[in-house]
């Protein structure tokens, strides 16, 4: 080991890139498999791969393209739904889906006025001359710009 905490190289190494660890050697060595040869090099399948039900949550294990197929036909999907967090605007849309009108018109009314009284609370907080000022620029009207509308890019 280096004063830098690395592994020394072997002259080997630079032109040849294969784990042949000696019984000198200092660092550790993983095999893939205690199987086989240990040069054999390893392949990549896409399967065995995991399926979950979109609605039971049922896991399971597909080994074919075609049996993938079918099974996703039969509404299976490829992350669970513990994995798929909704949004905030999703769950807010099915609660309110199960309210009634009014209920919804309840909650609509008490969100208004906490926004008045946060409005009313930073209002109090401000100077006289502040506060007069703010009250003015609300009263003015805003005139109509003239010319082209800007460009939606």
């Amino acid at each position: 080991m280096t004063i830098d905490g690395r592994s020394p190289n072997r002259p080997r190494q630079l032109h040849d890139l294969r784990l042949m660890p000696t019984a000198t050697d200092p660092r550790p060595m993983f095999v893939w498999s205690a199987e086989g040869d240990r040069d054999t090099a390893i392949t990549q399948s896409e399967f065995p791969k995991l399926l979950w039900h979109g609605e039971t949550n049922l896991e399971i294990t597909v080994t074919s393209r075609q049996e993938e197929t079918e099974k996703l036909a039969q509404g299976f999907v490829f992350l669970p739904a513990t994995v798929t967090a909704a949004s905030a605007v999703e769950d807010l849309t099915a609660a309110f889906a199960g309210l009634s009108d009014d209920e919804k018109h309840l909650i609509l009314e008490a969100q208004a006025k906490q926004r008045r009284d946060a409005i009313t609370a930073k209002l109090a907080d401000l100077s006289p001359e502040a506060l007069d000022r703010l009250l003015m620029q609300a009263a003015e009207p805003q005139a109509k710009k003239r010319g082209r509308p800007a460009k939606v890019a």
